[in-house]
């Protein structure tokens, strides 16, 4: 019998609105498959992975869906190690809180001593309600950094944010766009062992806390939403891939222009490999005289970021040393070539390559050629350091430790 004829037979649930929200999942790795290249379409692990991915999407957008009240919002995890889609930043954990347009909300906690804590609104497309608006097609609006905000003896923030300052309001306070319906909040660190991470409590205050149970036909729209916003998701970076190898863009990385800008001095690189397990890629840039902050990092070929807790797919200029010409070095390839600064492409012979240069003064495009693992010592300067297959364990180990008491939540 097929799955069809299977579906035919199932009765319809009572709950108005699951049944689609169910149909439109059920083949939903199948339809972000059949937008990658005919060699990804038949490739089990492919397959496999792209399944993973519908799951990470499918667990950020239901926990969205389940803290959805703007008059008692909460700030919750929306990327981090597990949830990985979009190709987002590994020292970044990613969280989002609804809140309600025109309200007014306090928010409060211990700032703490990450390398980058900022807040961004997220504006919907003037066609949304505040039902569907978080997903697709958001405009960034104002930004904050909270390094800004003053804290007191117990490094304790307390922050409003409203519309319209309060009169007579003397503390720390931030416009709220009236169409903003979500705040995004990253948290960078450069660090991992010794930065801190902040807390983070918010709170509406232009309504008293506690209301009656929804209407019905409120889960009914959330689930329509969701029916819609999954498989969109699920297969907006399907043809990333394939669309750099028609450029000829492959074994290459450039500057890119985001949507969503980030700033003046924030710049932004891509790129792409594909390696055999025998080649690597030697990376080669000049580093920005003035820097603030800079990463790279791998990312799959469906625009997941590489699993980045057991393996050193990322590195950022707290970690990766740059040699004694200024230039910073890299090695990308699955065989590790026995040098510090080495991404590791955990064995995927085709992916994308992220960098960022934040605060900067230039833009240098880093360059990129294709060698064989065995020849590595041959393109790098004769000083650079050796690193054994046990040295290696520790620090990856060391790497994971550190990741893992960083809160995700």
């Amino acid at each position: 019998m097929s799955e069809d004829s299977k579906g035919a037979d199932r009765p319809a649930s009572v709950v108005s609105g699951w049944d689609s929200y169910v149909d439109a999942l059920r083949l939903l790795p199948d339809k972000a498959l059949a937008l990658m290249p005919d060699d990804f379409q038949s490739d089990p692990l492919v397959q496999q992975e792209t399944a993973a991915l519908v799951l990470s999407l499918i667990a950020r957008k239901n926990l969205e869906l389940l803290a959805r009240d703007p008059d008692a919002p909460m700030f919750v995890p929306t990327l981090n190690i597990l949830m990985r889609t979009g190709q987002p930043n590994p020292d970044a954990t990613y969280r989002t809180a609804m809140i309600g347009p025109g309200g007014t909300y306090r928010i409060t906690g211990r700032r703490g001593s990450l390398h980058r804590f900022l807040i961004t609104q997220q504006i919907p497309p003037a066609d949304r309600t505040i039902e569907d608006a978080t997903y697709g097609n958001v405009t960034s609006g104002p930004e904050l950094d909270m390094s800004t905000i003053s804290v007191d003896a117990d490094d304790r923030y307390d922050l409003l944010v409203s519309p319209a300052n309060p009169q007579d309001y003397e503390g720390d306070w931030w416009q709220l766009d009236p169409r903003c319906n979500c705040l995004l909040v990253r948290l960078i660190s450069a660090d991992w062992y010794n930065e801190v991470d902040p807390t983070l409590v918010i709170e509406r205050v232009d309504r008293p806390i506690g209301h009656r149970r929804p209407a019905p036909t409120v889960g009914e729209t959330r689930l329509g939403n969701l029916s819609v916003v999954i498989p969109s998701q699920a297969t907006r970076y399907s043809r990333v891939f394939e669309t750099y190898r028609s450029q000829g863009w492959i074994n290459q990385i450039r500057a890119v222009n985001l949507l969503v800008p980030r700033g003046e001095g924030n710049f932004y690189l891509e790129g792409s490999y594909e390696l055999a397990e025998d080649e690597a890629l030697i990376f080669e840039t000049d580093v920005p005289k003035t820097c603030g902050y800079w990463v790279f990092w791998l990312i799959n070929a469906v625009y997941e970021t590489k699993e980045w807790l057991n393996h050193q797919s990322h590195l950022n200029h707290a970690q990766a040393p740059v040699d004694a010409d200024g230039k910073l070095r890299m090695v990308i390839s699955a065989k590790d070539p026995g040098i510090p600064n080495w991404l590791d492409t955990a064995y995927y012979p085709i992916g994308m390559i992220q960098g960022r240069w934040f605060e900067a003064d230039s833009c240098p495009v880093p360059s990129v050629t294709k060698i064989k693992v065995s020849d590595v010592r041959r393109h790098l300067p004769p000083e650079t350091p050796a690193i054994s297959l046990e040295e290696r364990q520790d620090v990856l180990r060391r790497r994971r430790r550190a990741l893992m008491q960083r809160p995700i939540w």
